[in-house]
C-alpha cells in the first residue's frame, strides 16, 4: 500500500517516516526539496561573511569518498563529499561532528585556467544535525555553504576559524536538476557491515533489477570474501557502484556505521542523474500489488505525480521465527499507524 504525500504536508509525512523507521521510501529528485528526511533538522545560522584570506594555503592532497578529511587538528569534525545545488546557491558538505554545537567556516575555491586553485570566499556554514541522545561520539551531519559569487566554486574546505589553513579539500560535484535524467531508478542502501550472505545479495540485486533498478549503490564497510566476489562480478555490468565506507574512528562511535551520512551522500550523488531514489535495505523489497503492475514504473503511473516522495507500508516476513502459528495480530495493530 502506498501513502501519497502532498507538497503542503510533506514535512509532517517525513517526520512520521523518521519516527517509524520501518517503512521504505521512494524519493523524487527535485531542486525544490533536499534529501534531509533521514534527520531531524536543527540549523544554526550565523552572519554570512565574504572575506578574502590572503596567504591561505590549500592542502596538496584532496579527499575523496574513501578518505574522510579532518576539519580540526583534534579530529572532532570530518567531511567526506560536497555537492553544489545551483537553485539553492549552496554547496552541501556531508560529514560528521560531535553532538554538541560547533561553528564551522566554509572556504570556497575555484580552479583557474592553468589548473591552479585560487581562493574565492569564505562563509559561515549552516549546520544540519540529527537530534537524539549523545551516546555516540559523532553524528552524521550536513554543512551548507552559501555562495556569494557569480562563478561556481570547484572545491571547498572547512575550517574552525577565519582564514585558517585548511586540513581538507573536497572537489564539488554539480548536482543541479538536468534537462533530462540519465536513468529513472537508483537504489540507495545502508552501509554493508559484516555482510556474508552472498546468495541473498544476488537475489536482492536481481529482483530489484527486475522491478526497475537502473543503478544500485553499495556503501561497503565490511563484507566476506564471497560477497566481495559477487560485488566484483556486478561491477563489470555497470549495474552497481561501490563506495568504500571506512571512516577514521571506531564504528561504535557513530550511529549505524554512519548510515545517515551514507544515505544523504547517495541522494545528493544521484540528484542530477536519477529521477527517483529508492531507499531500501538488503532485506527489503518494494513489490507492486495491483493487478497488471509488475514494476515500479507501472506502480508509480497509478499515483498522484505532484508529490515529493512515496512512503510504502511494510509487511514482515520473518525467517527467524520458528513458530509459524505465532499470533502477531497485536503487533500488526500496533504498527498500523497510517
Amino acid at each position: 500500500m502506498l501513502m501519497k504525500i502532498d507538497h503542503s504536508k510533506w514535512i509532517k509525512a517525513i517526520l512520521l517516516f523518521m519516527v517509524l523507521n520501518s517503512v521504505v521510501f521512494i524519493y523524487i529528485q527535485s531542486d525544490s526539496t533536499l534529501p534531509w528526511y533521514h534527520i531531524t533538522k536543527f540549523i544554526w545560522l550565523t552572519p554570512t561573511m565574504n572575506k578574502t584570506c590572503n596567504g591561505t594555503l590549500f592542502p596538496e592532497i584532496q579527499n575523496n569518498e574513501s578518505n574522510w578529511g579532518p576539519v580540526d587538528i583534534e579530529k572532532t569534525i570530518f567531511i567526506i563529499s560536497a555537492y553544489f545545488v545551483k537553485s539553492r546557491n549552496r554547496v552541501f558538505v556531508i560529514g560528521a561532528k560531535p553532538f554538541h554545537r560547533v561553528s564551522v567556516i566554509c572556504q570556497l575555491w575555484q580552479t583557474t585556467s592553468d589548473k591552479q586553485l585560487q581562493f574565492m570566499q569564505q562563509t559561515e556554514a549552516e549546520i544540519v544535525a540529527p537530534s537524539g541522545g549523545n551516546r555516540y561520539s559523532y553524528a552524521s551531519t550536513i554543512f551548507a555553504c552559501q555562495i556569494n559569487a557569480t562563478e561556481s566554486p570547484t572545491h571547498v574546505s572547512l575550517v574552525l576559524n577565519s582564514c585558517d589553513n585548511p586540513l581538507n579539500m573536497l572537489r564539488i560535484r554539480e548536482v543541479s536538476k538536468p534537462e533530462k535524467y540519465e536513468r529513472r531508478f537508483t537504489v540507495c542502501t545502508a552501509p554493508l557491515f559484516g555482510f556474508r550472505d552472498s546468495l541473498r545479495l544476488v537475489e536482492w540485486i536481481e529482483f530489484n533489477r527486475i522491478l526497475g533498478a537502473d543503478k544500485i549503490l553499495l556503501y561497503n564497510y565490511s563484507t566476506s570474501a564471497k560477497v566481495h566476489e559477487i560485488i566484483s562480478h556486478y561491477l563489470k555490468s555497470d549495474l552497481i557502484d561501490v563506495i568504500q565506507w571506512r571512516f577514521p574512528f571506531p564504528s561504535f562511535d557513530i550511529e549505524f556505521f554512519a548510515q545517515k551520512a551514507a544515505l544523504n551522500d547517495c541522494l545528493f550523488r544521484n540528484k542530477n542523474v536519477s529521477e527517483f531514489i529508492v531507499n531500501i535495505d538488503t532485506d527489503e523489497f518494494i513489490i507492486p500489488r495491483s493487478k497488471g503492475e509488475v514494476n515500479w514504473s507501472q506502480m508509480l503511473a497509478q499515483l498522484d505525480q505532484n508529490c515529493v516522495g512515496y512512503l510504502i507500508r511494510h509487511t514482515f516476513f520473518r525467517t527467524d521465527w520458528k513458530n509459524e502459528n505465532l499470533n502477531v495480530t497485536g503487533i500488526i495493530q500496533t504498527l498500523d499507524l497510517f
